[in-house]
């Protein structure tokens, strides 16, 4: 009975391997299955075929992101995370990001610039974690309003701020957002203010570059919140 209560239990350390061990086997298939749907897209089809295709393709490119994005969070909670870091503008990286957000999301982002600040960081993995942000910020964004993001630059940091118009999160949550654990709780007890893992893989994210993350709500007569990464600048 002992070696099989041992057995049953799982250790933090061993969920997050399984984690990070299933999501970079799902991303094989997922991947595969993006690439050959893209293919398609090539192929002479009827108006609605080719609408369907699209939303076939955004969404399969959409778990293949979200999977990598469970996968670094796995390598971050474990601290196995290999960061490969290189030179980069911050604007530039900004600019990608609401790139890279489905289609018609770029055009409801507003991006504000101050000067020019560069970074060492991990690429793709930043740029994740701003998209994650904007992302956010776009679902609890009235379709009719803007996403605002402003790059602010101090002489030993560049901060990314990225401003949504919803609901409110309250202050006795505020660091919870940006906890595995209490990003959780918060999904189970107050969902209307859950962000999901995006603050969460933010956070970390910036914290494995010597940065830091954080919200704050924005004017006493204004709805919403700022949620802002901050990474140290060269």
């Amino acid at each position: 009975m002992d070696d099989l209560v041992r057995r049953s239990v799982v250790t933090d350390e061993t969920l997050t391997e399984l984690i990070s061990l299933l999501s970079h086997d799902l991303r094989g298939p997922l991947s595969s299955l993006v690439l050959h749907t893209g293919l398609l897209e090539g192929v002479d089809l009827s108006g609605d075929e080719k609408e369907d295709l699209a939303h076939v393709v955004a969404a399969g490119r959409e778990l293949r992101d979200m999977l990598a994005m469970v996968a670094d969070l796995g390598q971050f909670l474990s601290d196995r995370a290999s960061l490969d870091a290189i030179p980069c503008d911050v604007a530039s990286l900004v600019r990608e990001s609401i790139a890279s957000l489905p289609d018609g999301s770029p055009a409801r982002v507003r991006l504000s610039e101050s000067g020019v600040a560069r970074v060492a960081c991990d690429r793709s993995r930043v740029s994740r974690a701003v998209r994650e942000l904007l992302t956010s910020a776009l679902r609890f964004t009235p379709e009719d309003l803007p996403v605002d993001v402003r790059i602010e630059i101090s002489p030993a940091a560049a901060r990314v701020g990225v401003l949504d118009n919803g609901i409110r999160v309250p202050s006795s949550m505020h660091e919870m957002m940006f906890d595995l654990v209490g990003a959780l709780e918060i999904r189970r007890s107050h969902r209307e203010f859950s962000r999901g893992l995006g603050p969460v893989y933010a956070a970390l994210t910036a914290r494995a570059h010597g940065g830091s993350a954080g919200i704050l709500q924005r004017g006493a007569d204004e709805r919403g919140n700022v949620l802002w990464i901050e990474l140290p600048t060269f």
